[in-house]
């Protein structure tokens, strides 16, 4: 399944076309339009087939949407920016590469309802994603590319 976001919706007769705000056009069937509640600005998970004449939307689940939380201020100081991703940690970025990997498995645990969101099983997952990070790519074994094609596999298996 891949997550798309919808810019607009080009209504045919029977198959309309899906633009995304990627700028992807796929068509989709009118009757799945309505079935799958697909509409403007709206983000789904959605299962795309290639066809001899384009991209088709086959299933799509609507997805709910991030919304942002603000942090309260500390007393007595301003708020400050969020740390540089593109900030140098040690050799190679290790602890960039850790920060992606974690997310990663951490997403794909909260999607397959493995993780609940709450403050302690988010930090109890977190430790030991990050103990399992350590664990495997400690050494100079791996090669940045290998750890990427590593995080990818890793993050399908934890999908199911």
């Amino acid at each position: 399944m891949t997550t798309i976001t919808i810019d607009r919706i080009e209504q045919k007769p029977k198959k309309s076309f899906v633009h995304t705000t990627d700028g992807r056009k796929l068509g989709c069937f009118n009757d799945k339009i309505e079935r799958f509640g697909i509409e403007p600005n709206g983000s789904y998970e959605a299962d795309i087939e290639m066809t001899d004449y384009g991209s088709l939307i086959t299933k799509a689940r609507r997805v709910a949407a991030a919304t942002a939380i603000e942090a309260p201020a500390q007393q007595g100081r301003a708020p400050t920016a969020a740390p540089s991703t593109t900030q140098s940690h040690g050799a190679g970025g290790e602890c960039r590469g850790e920060e992606i990997f974690v997310c990663a498995l951490l997403k794909e645990a909260i999607r397959a309802g493995l993780v609940p969101i709450d403050k302690d099983a988010l930090t109890i997952a977190i430790k030991h994603i990050r103990a399992g990070y350590r664990g495997g790519f400690g050494s100079n074994t791996f090669t940045t590319s290998e750890a990427g094609t590593f995080t990818s596999g890793a993050a399908r298996i934890a999908r199911g």
